[in-house]
């Protein structure tokens, strides 16, 4: 056996020494990076002002437009929320299917654009505060959406 195989040995030891006490360090780690809906960020209200948000990301289960009552499942835990959307007082950003590169805006409570602004199965992150949505983009599916513009 050559001197340098010795030391490779050696060296192998101690890493796998050194993860294995540090492993609580490296669970602790995977757990925090792994929520999607832990994430807080500062986003700009519709009046341009700075907010705290918490970052939901979810996939749309039914969107009444009559009442502005959007479903979702969050994501990473299948959690049910509920959330009253206007126009007025939240940002709403939508695909568009005739302009794949093209992001539209939903700035009224009438429209194609509001009655087909959520589709089941879309993927949305919504950045909200304890009481009210300030943001929600819809990366959508778009199975039944808005495809005039």
């Amino acid at each position: 056996m050559k001197w340098w195989h010795v030391l490779v040995v050696i060296i192998g030891i101690v890493i796998g020494s050194v993860l294995l006490k540090n492993r609580h360090v490296l669970n602790n780690i995977q757990k925090t990076t792994t929520s999607f809906t832990q994430a807080t960020s500062l986003t700009a209200d519709v009046h341009g002002q700075p907010i705290e948000t918490k970052d939901i990301l979810g996939l749309v289960e039914d969107w009444n437009f009559s009442q502005g009552i959007l479903r979702i499942k969050e994501y990473d835990s299948s959690q049910l929320h509920s959330f009253t959307l206007d126009p007025a007082q939240s940002i709403i950003f939508i695909p568009s299917l005739a302009h794949p590169n093209r992001i539209l805006r939903v700035s009224q409570k009438t429209g194609p654009r509001w009655e087909r602004a959520f589709c089941p199965g879309d993927f949305v992150t919504i950045k909200a505060t304890e009481d009210k949505v300030v943001a929600i983009d819809n990366g959508g599916y778009r199975s039944c959406g808005f495809k005039g513009e």
